[in-house]
Order: C-alpha cells, then sequence, then structure tokens
C-alpha cells in the first residue's frame, strides 16, 4: 500500500525502483545504474537505483515508475516488464545532511522489480547513465557514499559510490530478500 505522505500534496516525493534478478547464478543480485560523466550529469561516476524520479504533479507511482524506467532504460526493457508487478519494499521519510551538509528531507518510495537475466540485455541506458552492474549483498560492504568520498575523490572504475538516501533503500531491498 503506498501511503506516501507526498502524494496529497503538489510535490508528491520519490521513489527508487531496484531491478533485481530472478533467476539463474545472478539470482536476488541488482541491477545498478551509474551516471554519465558527459558533461550534462550532475555527480558523474556515482552509481545509484535501476531507475528512479520525482513523481510529477498529477502523476502516480506507477505512472512516474513506468516513464521513468522508459526513460533511464529504454523501450524495449518496459515492453518486456509490467511495473504493477513491482513490489514495495519500504516508504519513508528520509532526513539527513545532503552531500553539501544542508539538511534535507524527503518523502520516498522504494519498490523491486523481479526480473529474468535475458532481459538484463534489453536495457538501453540513457545519456545520462553510461554503465550497469550487478551487485549481490556480498558487495555492500565496498560500497561507499557521495558523502564519504567528498573530500578525497573516488575512482569511478575502480570504486563503488552511491547517494546516502539510495543507499539505505538497497539495504532494505537486500534485507526484503532475505525474508
Amino acid at each position: 500500500m503506498i501511503r506516501l505522505k507526498g502524494l496529497n500534496k503538489r510535490s508528491a516525493g520519490i521513489f527508487y525502483y531496484y531491478v533485481t534478478i530472478a533467476d539463474g547464478k545472478e539470482k536476488k543480485k541488482v541491477v545498478l545504474t551509474r551516471r554519465a560523466n558527459n558533461g550534462k550529469q550532475t555527480f558523474p561516476g556515482v552509481y545509484q537505483c535501476s531507475a528512479n524520479g520525482i513523481i510529477e504533479d498529477r502523476e502516480n507511482v506507477f505512472g512516474c515508475l513506468e516513464r521513468e524506467t522508459r526513460e533511464e532504460l529504454g523501450d524495449k526493457f518496459v515492453q518486456t516488464v509490467n511495473v504493477y508487478n513491482s513490489k514495495e519494499i519500504h516508504e519513508e521519510c528520509y532526513e539527513y545532511n545532503d552531500i553539501d551538509g544542508k539538511h534535507a528531507e524527503v518523502d520516498a518510495c522504494c519498490r523491486m522489480l523481479e526480473i529474468q537475466k535475458k532481459q538484463v540485455d534489453l536495457i538501453e541506458l540513457s545519456e545520462e547513465h553510461d554503465k550497469i552492474i550487478i551487485i549481490g549483498a556480498e558487495d555492500m560492504s565496498k560500497i561507499k557514499t557521495k558523502a564519504e568520498v567528498k573530500e578525497t575523490g573516488f575512482n569511478p572504475d575502480e570504486e563503488i559510490v552511491m547517494f546516502p538516501d539510495q543507499l539505505r533503500a538497497l539495504e532494505k531491498v537486500f534485507e526484503q530478500q532475505k525474508e
């Protein structure tokens, strides 16, 4: 049941959409996308959930899921999945200090969609992303937050760096898969 406080407001909040593998040797692993270093994208090299976005005015969560998934993962992929089959993992009002140290608060909904491994090959990344990786729960200790590397920087070809709120949502996905 989606109960986001923001759904009753003009600014509806955000969602995180994690695509997980349902079969084969990568079963229960998650697809992450990397923000491109193309001069257009903020925070290049940072990994994020499979798709995410802001729920626009007069748009419901599923409309947003379909729109953002199409924009970020491509038409071929969207034609083979049903966003209505995604499973709600959690919703939360995140309160944290953002990358610039400012207090931030956001209503967020996290959903998970299981796919067959062969469907990963249908992903066509938008120009906002340049790479996908598939990670498992065993990789969580390797992930750093953007805030942790703010001063030192990082090598996106060697390190996995995520936004703190998306890392928290990813933890919830792996927790859900244990149940």
